[in-house]
């Protein structure tokens, strides 16, 4: 399974146009744009958190931890990691360690950092632990249109 059903279908929907690109397997995002030898910087990675009410994914560079102190005061609520159970039962149709960064597609709301949209060329996980998926920067941007903008990361 290169590319997961739900990130199939809403590349398909939107007439984005891909290309999978494998990779041997590892365990970090950066590891990861390393073994597929792309820019970590280009490589865009979802985060799943959680707060008392709802899960939300926030699309960081795989160079960048997530900073959940700015998304709290920028969100108004308190925020933490999702636990891997609450993240394996959204993306079901992926392998473990290989979540897509679009959570349009798996009912989430998105918070794409803005350093992702200045980009040529976006590589992302497609659902798949040994395969990435490439797309253009205009693509990934009509992607994450509806998406709330911001910085959401600070350096690894």
């Amino acid at each position: 399974m290169p590319i997961a059903t739900k990130l199939r279908a809403l590349l398909e929907q939107n007439g984005i146009a891909y290309q999978l690109v494998p990779h041997a397997p590892a365990g970090t995002s950066s590891g990861k744009a390393q073994a597929a030898h792309v820019p970590g910087a280009n490589l865009a990675k979802g985060v799943v958190i959680e707060n008392s009410d709802h899960c939300t994914m926030v699309v960081l560079p795989a160079t960048e931890q997530i900073h959940l102190g700015e998304l709290r005061r920028e969100l108004g609520d308190t925020y933490g990691l999702a636990t891997e159970d609450e993240v394996e039962h959204i993306f079901a149709d992926c392998d473990r360690g290989a979540v897509p960064p679009f959570g349009q597609a798996y009912g989430l709301d998105v918070l794409v950092d803005e350093s992702l949209l200045e980009r040529d060329r976006i590589y992302a996980e497609s659902g798949d632990r040994a395969t990435l998926l490439a797309i253009s920067g205009d693509d990934f941007r009509r992607l994450m249109h509806g998406a709330r903008h911001g910085h959401y990361g600070h350096p690894a």
